[in-house]
């Protein structure tokens, strides 16, 4: 006999006001295309009332996989950020250096939101 499942619990969305990290795990490509990054910036303060937070690697190109997967486990560690979200993408697969960064920003009990437009389902 199969236990019972618990319902999925999700993490509540975030409010106007919340901030929000905007993070590169796979390149960081803003520096090359900063016009569409700079337009998704500006929705999420102008139509979602959101802060946006940039971390060092979010528009560094050549930046290590250690530096942007510390960036983001520093993202989910953050208890004052609602959500992530991966900015445009990249050539760089997401979770090659998600080892590397300290398992503290990995999970720190409270739940986030992923943003992502782009399926980044190697970092969970």
């Amino acid at each position: 006999m199969t236990p019972p499942q618990e319902p999925p619990r999700y993490p509540p969305k975030p409010r106007p006001g919340d901030r929000v990290a905007v993070v590169s795990p796979s390149s960081g490509l803003p520096e090359l295309f900063p016009l569409p990054f700079d337009l998704g910036l500006a929705r999420l303060q102008g139509q979602f009332h959101l802060e946006p937070v940039e971390y060092p690697t979010t528009r560094k190109m050549g930046s290590s996989p250690r530096e942007r997967a510390e960036d983001l486990h520093a993202a989910f560690a953050d208890p004052t950020v609602k959500a992530v979200i991966a900015s445009i993408g990249g050539d760089d697969r997401a979770g090659r250096g998600l080892d590397l960064a300290p398992a503290r920003g990995r999970r720190a009990g409270r739940g986030r939101v992923d943003g992502s437009q782009r399926r980044i389902t190697v970092t969970y």
